[in-house]
């Protein structure tokens, strides 16, 4: 009797260590669920606001991405002169500068893409050097606008400065690989779009494009602000709040339709290896490096760069960027 008593302690101890052990491996590989912002709503591909007829227009066979392309690169290849020269409002060298010229060109070339064939320059932890290039002559078009409006005799030639830099915004914000592009775009379509407006109400004949851009403009805005929450939860730095939001970054990576926010899921999927969040959780961080390596083999090109770079980001990266 006295065996059986000893024995079926023994099993009982046995069998509670190994339920133990299993409660201690499911709860070690648990991750976050998804909060409601993850929905198939916010899952769905951004539609942009129609842009006015008046301003969708493309002719000839020169490429848009092309002309963007070498603009950026002149840029790059003498930044501090360009910079210099939007410093100093130098309006004269500014319309002679060959990188605006191409820019000016683009706004009715053919073609929407700017980076989807250089990703390296676009999908990265922290700012791009070509993002910068090609946004800062945008506004340095916008400049050159805003000094060939002071004089009356000028305004038509400024507002094609102006509708560079909105088209140039415009493309930014429909390519949109990630979000520091579509706010990027968003900036540039404000500025350049409320520059326009002023412009088009001098022209009696102008009106009606006067109100549709501006309709735009506040149905534009109305979206960015719209879409602001999903980017924060994907992208905060708080560690209370990567806690919360885990799970809609593991949703808005495997089954996002907008690649602005599953690029940038993505990105985060890479952060999360070191970062699970406040209180942490083991298995997000497991969750975060199984996601990362199975989407390296995503079809979708912006995928396969955002997840190999996540896949590879080290601690000592990772302590850079964040």
């Amino acid at each position: 009797m006295l065996g059986n008593r000893t024995g079926w302690i023994i099993a009982l101890v046995v069998l509670a260590l190994e339920c133990a052990g299993v409660y201690f491996a499911l709860s070690v590989d648990a991750y976050a669920e998804p909060t409601p912002i993850t929905s198939p709503q916010s899952l769905a591909a951004i539609q942009l606001p129609a842009i006015p007829a008046w301003l969708a227009k493309e002719s000839g066979t020169a490429d848009a991405g092309a002309l963007y392309q070498s603009a950026i690169t002149e840029y790059l290849g003498r930044t501090g002169e360009v910079e210099t020269m939007i410093r100093d409002s130098d309006r004269a060298s500014l319309s002679k500068l060959s990188a605006i010229d191409k820019v000016l060109a683009a706004r009715s070339a053919h073609g929407n893409a700017i980076f989807a064939d250089h990703l390296e320059q676009i999908i990265a932890y922290g700012e791009t050097n070509a993002l910068q290039a090609i946004v800062r002559l945008g506004e340095a078009s916008y400049r050159l606008g805003f000094l060939q409006g002071r004089r009356p005799a000028d305004r038509a030639r400024a507002l094609e400065y102006y509708e560079a830099t909105f088209v140039l915004g415009r493309r930014l914000a429909e390519e949109r690989l990630t979000w520091r592009e579509y706010d990027a775009g968003v900036g540039l379509m404000s500025s350049s779009g409320a520059a326009m407006v002023a412009e088009l109400n001098k022209q009696t004949d102008r009106s009606a494009d006067a109100a549709a851009l501006q309709a735009y403009l506040e149905a534009q805005q109305a979206q960015y602000k719209q879409l602001i929450p999903i980017f924060e939860a994907l992208y905060t730095n708080n560690d209370e709040k990567i806690a919360i939001h885990a799970g809609d970054v593991f949703a808005f990576a495997g089954d996002s339709k907008e690649a602005m926010f599953r690029v940038e899921a993505i990105l985060k999927l890479g952060r999360m290896r070191y970062n699970p969040g406040v209180p942490p959780m083991t298995g997000n961080q497991r969750q975060a490096l199984r996601l990362a390596r199975q989407l390296k083999d995503s079809a979708d090109p912006a995928v396969r760069r955002a997840a190999e770079l996540a896949y590879s980001l080290s601690i000592e990266q990772f302590r850079t960027i964040r």
